[in-house]
């Protein structure tokens, strides 16, 4: 097979499979108490709110989140390639272009409202 098209079907199958959601990122919340770290409640950007971690890098978050920029500083979010690839969240999510937590590092994909 291909290199190149061997790749394409890889990222096809990241975006076709659902994340770990936990209480650590991901699961639904309206407080923080209901997460490990903290929620960000509910809002057009995060339908049906959202358990996140604090992050300064990406190595602080699971392997298929990245640490992508809040008001409040870095939070983790679920990686993604297309819109197909965050309806595990639920209504509301989509794929969107998010900058970095580090500002040299490109934009990133990640699920959002």
């Amino acid at each position: 097979m291909r290199p190149v098209l061997l790749v394409a079907l890889t990222l096809l199958g990241v975006a076709c499979q659902d994340a770990d959601v936990s209480r650590a990122v991901g699961a639904r919340c309206d407080q923080s108490s209901e997460c490990d770290d903290r929620c960000l409640t509910p809002s057009g950007d995060w339908p049906g709110g959202f358990c996140t971690l604090d992050c300064d890098r990406d190595d602080d978050c699971p392997a298929d989140a990245a640490c992508v920029r809040e008001d409040s500083g870095g939070v983790c979010a679920f990686l993604c390639v297309t819109d197909p690839g965050c309806t595990f969240l639920g209504a509301g999510y989509g794929c969107k272009e998010r900058d970095p937590i580090v500002e040299t590092d490109p934009k990133v994909l990640v699920c959002r409202g």
